[in-house]
This record gives structure tokens, C-alpha cells and sequence, in this order.
């Protein structure tokens, strides 16, 4: 049986093998490396023999001295596992993709969409061992960690995923008609065809392939995202614009292509200032401006694109948080770049791109407002990016963000005081959002921030106060009026208790200032004076007498009301009253402790003899108390 060979043609340019073609005679082979070799472009052209088992062998190869750099691999952070083949057509499985590969697609100008679907580039990837294999290494790690597996492991699955994969780019007969069906009756009709006709794996296939198809006369990246924008039509349905938008985010993903579609920009500042309007769909001709910038911006404008933006948005925070100068001016130039750049990434509620980009504006803060060649500290840096920000409710978001961030927690002594010191100061739901009161009746908004207060480096009593305090502002939506002498006050709603709000606030205000005490030490603080138990107080007498450590004024106090003890860093409230003692513990309703004790954990407030929201209750005398760790 003789047995059949085909001979691929490869290139080298800048050190890098590309496949240029395959031949089925060894002739018109060799004939196309001669004329390659005539154009004087390539250091290397080669003749290579594959048999049907995929064994090759080098029949010819001429090359020149030199050579280029090396391809490697991308930074990497997470990555879908792909059960199947399928999977790797999707766009999480593309983002880590282009990602890990973005190096060698800026070189090839090519975006995983459309090198899934050709064999001689995926096989002119396996070819590059040392590429390859840092790929699926990288790949592997980042993956075993979320599958409870071994990176070998994760890595033999890959290469028979990558196998797989590169069968099936062989063997696209059943993909033919489906480019034509794209630009005869346009990508929306295609993607219902497709769901509507193939299995869930097969139909992403089919709507992968076409497009990968309309983007091969697409030579740059500019060209790619003008054929991507022509796709959206007059009137695309949601399906259209997220398979788009994932598509033209995978083509954005990396600095060479962001910086393709800026063109030129005099400085960092520029480009970021006009990334940023790109983001938003505001961009015009007082930024950076080409053809392409325009189509997208238009694009993004009216469709929004999520993904998109989002690509856009950790491009600003990573150029924010690297070394390279905003402007070529010196840091005062700088500053002022910084302070203008900063309100077009806000957003209600905080930053746009979250957690990263906070981090990101506190560190180029440290250096745009540096003084004499030094970096500012990071608290006085977020101090300066406070200042800098529209209203209460965008500096809230924006130390919740940095409190989520490793970069925060940290700091979370700093940060908290720093957001108690915010919180205290709004009076007003039209104060916390500039004059825009109904955006805290959002879903997104409000669920936002009860997930950040959640979700960071705040202890859960604080973060329960914090909350409690917004929910008071959310039924108080204007400033508290001064109430006439001569009218009754008005009451409180009912869902929220009085005195609650003024404790809140008192306990907030506590959080911003600074502890020096060190080892576990209980504060109390009443009629604007500060008492301190630490480890050396045996015990601590409240009451009316003036012999107490502390005299309370209230009409129900006895005495001797009540003593605290300190038992091996626990602080214990014990009752010796008539009355009793009333013990708020964080938001729990009030406890009552009569002849007994009580521990006195976190923050809470302390009432001699009455219940400070009954008749016999005087605010004026409520006795706030916070422990501390010391630590």
C-alpha cells in the first residue's frame, strides 16, 4: 500500500516558525519556498514531509544569521475547567486563552476564535514545545487549584482536550455552509438556526467557525473590530450583542491591540483619559481618534457591551498601577492629570472596575501627589483620593472596595476609621448620593453595598452598624429639620429605633480615632469623656456616687450601680442595682440584667436603671462601650 504525504511550507520571522501553506506534491513545495526565499523577508524557509501518522521529516531548509525574540506566555489568574471539547469554544475558555497566549497572538494578529478553527495554527502552536507547554502548564496550575486536582493531571487533560481539538479543525465539511448563512442572513439569524437545528456544544461551534470566517480578510486589529461592529446590524437581539460583544472584548484583551485602535497619544494621561470615555461611549474629537475608535465608541454607546467595558476598565487600572509617568511634565503635571482623569472612572456608588481599580488609584495617588521625588503614604494618599471624589456615597464604595482587596485588608484599622469617619457625617440620603436619593432605592445599588460591607475586611458588628445606619438613612431621605420650641417633635418611623440612630453614629465616630492602648482594653465613653479598663483594672464602679470610677447623672442610677471586671481579657458588667442595667450588644435588642452580669463583647451601649427608649430614659446619659484586641 503506498503510503500518502503531504509537504508543509514554514517560515521564520523573528525567530518564530509560521506555517505558510500545505502542498500536496513536494514540488509545488519546494516551488513556493523558492519564491518565499526571493522576497528576502524570511531568516528561514523549510520543506517538511508529514506522513498520515503526523511523523515529518525536513527536506529542504535554508537560513539566514539572526533571529528574533522568544514568544512566552501571559499572566494568568483564572480558567474555566472545560469538561469537553466544546467548552473551549465558549468565551470563558477563549478569555483564559488569549490571555495566556496574548504574546504570540499580537504576533500572529489572530484572537483564539479564530485559530481554534485552523489546523496548521494550532499545530504550528503544539510545534513550539517550549511555547506550548508553558501554556498548558500555566493553564493547568491556575485550574488544579479550583478542581482539587494535580497540575500534571489538569495537564494531561488539556493536551487530550488540545487533541481533540485539532481533529475536529480538520474536519470541518459539516461547518461549510454556515459562513455563507452568516452574511446572507446576518449573525442573529444564524445564532437562532444554529440553537434551534445542532446540540448546545455544536451550535457555539458552528457560530464560532462562521465568524472566524468573516474576520480572515481582517488583516489588523482595527479591521477586526470594524468587521465586528458591522455584525451588530440596525436592531440585534440580546443573544447578537453578547455573542458580539465577547468577541470584540477577546480582540481588546491586550496592550497592542488597545493601543492599534488609540493611535497616537501624547502621553499616558491622553490615552487613559480616552480609554475612559471609550468605556462610557462618550469618546469625541478632543481625544484620540481614528475610524475605528469611532465605530467602537458608537458601538459601545449604544449596545453598552459589559464585557467590553470591562476589558477596557482593568486596561486603565493596569496602566494606573505601573510605574510609567502619566504625563512627561514632572509630578505636578501629573497631579493635575490624575485629578482630572478620576471622575470619569466614577460611578454611583464607587469606581467603575471595582476592587483593582481602587487599589490602582490609591497607588498612582502615592506618586502623582508625591512630594519632592517621594511617594505619598498610603493613608494620606486615600485621603487625597477622598477629597477628590463627588459625594459620601462614592467614598463609602470606594474604601468598601479597597477593604475587599488584599491590598486593603491589610489596612482595615485605617480604612475603617477612615469610612466611620464618612458614614458620621451624612445627615441625608440627598447628601449621600449628590442630590440623587431615589439611586439608593436601586436593587443594585443597595444590594452593592450591603455585599461589599459584607464581603470585605470589616468586622460583622461594625459592618452591621455601618448597615443599620444606611437603612436609617434610606427612611430619613432629607436633612433632620430643627424642631419649633413650641410644637412636639415628631415621631421617629417606627422600624427604626430612636435612640439607635444616635448611637449608631456615636459608636461610628468611635471607629475613627486612633487606639494607642495596647492588650485587650474595654473603652466607655459618656458625656464626651473617654474611660479606659485594660488588663491593669481590677474592677470599675458606675453609678451616681462621686466615689464612682464613673458618675453617672441619670435619675434611675443607684449608687453604686454596677461594676465591670476583668477576667483574664473578658470585661464583665455586673448588676448591683434595684433597677437593673439595660445592655445593648451591636443591633440586638436590649438585654436586662438585674442582679446578674453580662460579658460586654464588641460595641454596645449601657443604661443605668431604665430602658433608654421608655419613659424614664435620658439619651443624654446612655454610656457607649467598645472592646479592643489591643492587637
Amino acid at each position: 500500500m503506498r503510503r500518502s504525504y503531504s509537504y508543509e511550507v514554514t517560515v521564520e520571522v523573528q525567530g518564530k516558525a509560521q506555517i505558510d501553506g500545505t502542498y500536496e506534491s513536494e514540488a509545488d513545495a519546494r516551488a513556493r519556498a523558492d519564491y518565499l526565499l526571493s522576497l528576502a523577508k524570511f531568516t528561514a524557509v523549510r520543506v517538511i514531509k508529514v506522513d498520515a501518522r503526523g511523523a515529518s521529516t525536513v527536506l529542504f531548509e535554508k537560513a539566514y544569521q539572526g533571529g528574533g525574540k522568544v514568544v512566552t506566555v501571559g499572566s494568568l489568574d483564572e480558567a474555566p475547567l472545560c469538561e469537553d471539547v466544546f467548552a473551549l469554544y465558549r468565551y470563558p475558555a477563549r478569555r483564559a486563552l488569549v490571555r495566556v497566549m496574548r504574546p504570540w497572538c499580537d504576533e500572529q494578529g489572530l484572537i483564539p476564535l479564530e485559530v481554534l478553527h485552523r489546523p496548521l495554527l494550532l499545530r504550528q502552536i503544539e510545534r513550539e514545545d517550549l511555547l506550548f507547554n508553558q501554556a498548558v502548564s500555566r493553564i493547568a496550575t491556575v485550574q488544579a487549584r479550583a478542581s482539587r486536582t494535580t497540575p500534571d493531571a489538569r495537564g494531561d487533560e488539556l493536551r487530550r482536550l488540545f487533541r481533540e481539538l485539532l481533529e475536529r479543525a480538520k474536519h470541518t465539511e459539516a461547518l461549510a455552509s454556515w459562513p455563507q448563512h452568516l452574511r446572507k442572513h446576518g449573525l442573529a439569524h444564524l445564532l437562532d438556526h444554529a440553537r434551534a437545528t445542532l446540540p448546545a456544544g455544536e451550535a457555539q461551534r458552528a457560530a464560532t467557525f462562521a465568524l472566524a470566517d468573516w474576520l480572515e480578510v481582517a488583516r489588523d486589529w482595527p479591521d477586526k473590530l470594524g468587521a465586528l461592529c458591522e455584525l451588530f446590524g440596525a436592531a440585534p437581539d440580546p443573544a447578537t450583542i453578547a455573542f458580539l460583544d465577547e468577541a470584540i472584548a477577546e480582540t481588546l484583551d491586550g496592550p497592542q491591540p488597545i493601543r492599534a485602535v488609540l493611535g497616537y497619544a501624547p502621553d499616558l494621561a491622553r490615552a487613559m483619559v480616552s480609554l475612559a470615555h471609550l468605556a462610557r461611549g462618550t469618546l469625541d474629537d478632543r481625544h484620540c481618534h481614528t475610524p475605528a475608535l469611532d465605530r467602537l465608541n458608537a458601538t459601545i454607546n449604544r449596545w453598552s457591551l459589559p464585557l467590553t467595558r470591562e476589558v477596557l476598565l482593568t486596561r486603565i487600572a493596569r496602566a494606573l498601577d505601573g510605574t510609567t509617568p502619566l504625563t512627561r511634565q514632572g509630578r505636578v503635571a501629573d497631579g493635575r492629570a490624575f485629578t482630572e482623569l478620576l471622575p470619569l472612572l466614577v460611578e454611583v456608588g464607587g469606581f467603575q472596575g471595582g476592587g483593582p481599580m481602587c487599589v490602582a488609584v490609591t497607588r498612582r495617588a502615592q506618586t502623582a501627589f508625591g512630594v519632592e521625588g517621594e511617594d505619598l503614604p498610603v493613608e494620606e494618599a486615600v485621603g487625597r483620593v477622598l477629597d477628590l471624589l463627588p459625594d459620601p456615597g462614592t467614598r463609602i464604595g470606594y474604601l468598601l472596595d479597597l477593604l475587599a482587596a488584599e491590598f486593603g485588608r491589610k489596612r482595615a484599622t485605617m480604612l475603617t476609621a477612615r469610612l466611620a469617619g464618612v458614614l458620621t457625617r451624612v445627615t441625608s440620603l440627598r447628601d449621600f448620593f449628590a442630590g440623587n436619593e431615589r439611586a439608593w432605592s436601586a436593587d443594585t445599588i443597595r444590594e452593592g453595598f450591603r455585599k461589599r460591607l459584607y464581603a470585605g475586611g470589616i468586622r460583622a458588628d461594625i459592618a452591621d452598624l455601618f448597615m443599620r445606619r444606611l437603612e436609617h438613612l434610606a427612611l430619613n431621605p432629607e436633612p433632620a429639620q430643627p424642631t419649633p420650641a413650641s410644637s412636639a417633635p415628631s415621631p421617629e418611623p417606627q422600624t427604626v429605633d430612636p435612640v439607635d440612630v444616635q448611637t449608631i453614629c456615636m459608636q461610628l465616630q468611635v471607629l475613627a480615632e486612633p487606639r494607642t492602648v495596647k492588650g485587650p482594653h474595654l473603652v466607655l465613653y459618656y458625656e464626651g469623656r473617654e474611660y479606659v479598663c485594660d488588663q491593669k483594672t481590677a474592677e470599675f464602679v458606675l453609678g451616681r456616687a462621686s466615689s464612682c470610677d464613673m458618675t453617672v447623672g441619670a435619675k434611675t442610677a443607684s449608687r453604686q450601680h454596677a461594676v465591670i471586671r476583668n477576667r483574664q481579657g473578658e470585661f464583665l458588667l455586673f448588676d448591683r442595682s434595684r433597677n437593673g442595667t439595660y445592655v445593648r450588644l451591636g443591633v440586638q435588642k436590649p438585654l436586662v440584667v438585674k442582679n446578674s452580669s453580662v460579658s460586654l463583647a464588641g460595641m454596645g451601649t449601657i443604661y443605668l436603671g431604665a430602658d433608654p427608649n421608655g419613659a424614664d430614659g435620658d439619651k443624654r446619659h446612655l454610656i457607649l462601650f467598645q472592646q479592643f484586641s489591643g492587637k
